[in-house]
This record gives structure tokens, sequence and C-alpha cells, in this order.
């Protein structure tokens, strides 16, 4: 994958999931106002969230450092 495809892309996922994630806990700051499934509901949706962003961030970085060709062959 050409790195210019891997930046568009985490950047494509990355931003719904910024909104995803910013939306869902602005609504969990009033969660004395929810039932309380509804409240679990969103702390897994925050949880899957983080869960995701984190894998992107661990996928770009891999992308960055490169692999040496000893290890490469091997």
């Amino acid at each position: 994958m050409p790195p210019e495809f891997a930046e568009v892309l985490r950047h494509e996922i990355n931003n719904p999931l910024t909104g995803i994630l910013g939306n869902a806990e602005m609504v969990l700051a009033h969660r004395d106002r929810l039932p309380a499934a509804a409240a679990k509901r969103l702390e897994i949706v925050v949880d899957l969230a983080v869960r995701l962003r984190e894998t992107i961030r661990r996928l770009s970085v891999s992308r960055e450092i490169p692999v040496p060709d000893a290890i490469r062959s091997a």
C-alpha cells in the first residue's frame, strides 16, 4: 500500500471516529439522565472507538519504522 494511500485511509477513519467518540463522551457526561442500559451501551461504543483509534495508531507507527533488509529477507 503506497504511503499516501495509508495516510488518506488513516485520516478518513480517524475523522468520523473522533466525532463518534466525542459525541458518545458528551452524552455520557450526563449519564445521570440516561437509563442504565443506555449508559452501558455508550460506554461500549467509547471503549470500541478508543480500541479502534489505538489500532490505527499502531498500524501507522509500524508503517513508519523501516524494516532492515536482513529481517525482510529472513
